[in-house]
């Protein structure tokens, strides 16, 4: 496998990505979130001589990158990968075919301080329950924090609390898409590390492992695409 250039931070645009402007794919918000990332992301798969067959995304998260590349056509299909196991629900649901369902349970939820908390205490039966539960708490969780620790928002944006970034219309239309194009991704739970030995005769690899190191914020860690 021939190594592809690193994508320099020196190459970024002199202005900031306007990210109201970027497509927004992924039905996760993070606030270490690649959304202003793809403009460069479409630059560097642009660039490259043949477009890759397999792009291989070992610490998925919200998955921009391998969602933004699949819808596009920049590679021929994306294999994701995610340590998180509330996060890897999302992943598997939807790459294995139960968006639609997932997107019905959204719509049907009615989010309150009290249904939100009575959801979070049953324990989830099934992937597709626990994938609820994971959407349901990234959405109404400050900044969708995931992490233990973390805690329900109470004003929100506007005043409107809990629900202030519960916006079914646009996670089903989202989760929808994901649908469609879902044969053309792949995933796997577990250690990005390992899995990317086991995906090393791939064309491509978008690699950025979270940092929890003192001082790193999410979000400002360098991008290293290979």
């Amino acid at each position: 496998m021939t190594q592809l250039t690193m994508l320099s931070i020196a190459e970024a645009p002199a202005r900031p990505v306007n990210v109201a402007s970027v497509p927004q794919r992924s039905p996760f918000r993070y606030p270490g979130g690649k959304t202003w990332l793809v403009p460069q992301i479409r630059r560097w798969l642009g660039s490259l001589a043949v477009p890759p067959r397999k792009l291989v995304e070992p610490f998925a998260g919200g998955g921009i990158v391998s969602l933004t590349a699949v819808a596009e056509g920049w590679c021929g299909r994306a294999h994701l990968m995610e340590k998180d196991a509330d996060v890897g629900a999302v992943w598997e649901v939807m790459v294995g075919g139960g968006a639609p369902r997932l997107a019905a349970r959204i719509m049907e939820f009615q989010p309150t301080p009290q249904s939100v908390k009575d959801l979070l205490q049953r324990v989830p039966a099934t992937t597709l329950e626990r994938a609820f539960h994971t959407i349901v708490k990234n959405r109404t969780f400050h900044g969708g924090i995931l992490a233990p620790g973390s805690a329900p928002v109470r004003h929100g944006e506007g005043g409107r609390g809990i629900a202030s970034r519960w916006y079914p219309e646009t996670l089903s239309r989202r989760l929808l898409a994901i649908h469609d194009y879902r044969h053309r991704l792949s995933f796997t739970g577990g250690d990005g590390l390992r899995g990317l030995r086991e995906e090393a005769d791939a064309d491509a690899f978008f690699i950025d492992p979270p940092l929890h190191g003192r001082g790193q914020k999410g979000g400002t860690q360098a991008v290293r695409p290979f």
